[in-house]
């Protein structure tokens, strides 16, 4: 699909369901959350399976996510955005596909379509955020501050202000252009970059003392059970596989948490070159060429060690 024909499917429907991944990050939120500011004239609900993060509420409302019981009979269109497949709309999932109506938004690339043929996916983008964007200038949607400050946040984060391979002219354009349309850049980074809570700090401090450092690559793995004694969720932590990939040498990284008794999300970041997309497609999951993540059952030791081998 086009953007404008996307744009059309939306603009005829009265009832929108908006999804993103399982523990969503500031680009899922900031797609979700721009198509409901700007959609508010229709019957939209976001949906994710997951809790905002309590720092991330600084910009999103938690009590506007999951405000009711979904049923895909309630809806004329699901749009999922952010999402590469099924597995990662979590609860979710089997409910979302009976609808008859699911367009995909997206910047990662899935070679197994299980969602959707009705998509829009653009891999050269930095971030679903920036597709978006395109999509409600399409729709001449009025970008209000507030909705620009949840795609700023959406692009901001997903390329590590702007460090990332994946930054191009583009995206620095549409930056400026979410500048320029009153986001709130100061606020944006203070709760992406310059914001950390002490049990944060101390789930720091343990995450890389568990560190373990092989010849090319690097892997941190945290059980419910050390969460729950350092009194975190766990959010955020992809953080981490990002910062171990800046180690002269390591080239993979890999950071895997306990959500739930014996599964595990794991998020894999890499230098330029290498592809970790294809070790998360191994596991059902996807993503990006260095930048991926997917959910592995079983125990810690048993995980670990089918992480080490892919």
């Amino acid at each position: 699909m086009t953007l404008k024909s996307i744009a059309k499917e939306i603009l005829k429907s009265e009832k929108i369901a908006v999804f993103g991944h399982v523990s969503p990050d500031l680009d899922c939120l900031g797609s979700a959350f721009a198509l409901f500011k700007a959609l508010n004239t229709k019957n939209i609900n976001i949906f994710v399976d997951g809790r905002i993060k309590q720092n991330d509420q600084q910009l999103f409302k938690s009590d506007s996510v999951n405000k009711i019981e979904f049923k895909s009979s309630d809806y004329d269109l699901i749009l999922v955005v952010d999402t590469p497949n099924v597995m990662r709309l979590g609860k979710y999932g089997n409910e979302v596909i009976k609808h008859k109506k699911i367009i995909k938004i997206d910047h990662h690339f899935q070679e197994k379509e299980d969602l959707t043929n009705k998509k829009f996916v653009d891999v050269d983008s930095a971030s679903t955020s920036e597709i978006i964007y395109q999509l409600l200038i399409e729709m001449n949607c009025k970008i209000t501050p507030q909705i620009a400050t949840f795609l700023y946040a959406g692009i901001s984060s997903d390329t590590l202000s702007f460090q990332n391979d994946n930054v191009t002219v583009r995206c620095m354009q549409t930056a400026s252009k979410l500048f320029e349309l009153g986001a709130d850049v100061l606020l944006v980074n203070q709760v992406c970059f310059k914001s950390m809570s002490m049990n944060k700090w101390n789930l720091t401090k343990f995450a890389y003392n568990k560190a373990e450092i092989f010849d090319n690559f690097a892997i941190i793995g945290i059980t419910q059970k050390e969460l729950r004694k350092l009194d975190d969720a766990g959010d955020g932590v992809s953080i981490y596989a990002s910062h171990l990939i800046s180690i002269e040498g390591i080239n993979v990284a890999c950071i895997f948490i306990e959500k739930n008794l014996k599964t595990f999300n794991c998020s894999f970041r890499s230098r330029k070159g290498v592809n970790v997309d294809s070790i998360a497609q191994k596991f059902g999951g996807g993503g990006h060429k260095q930048a991926s993540g997917c959910i592995i059952t079983g125990s810690y030791k048993d995980v670990r060690a089918k992480l080490i081998n892919a």
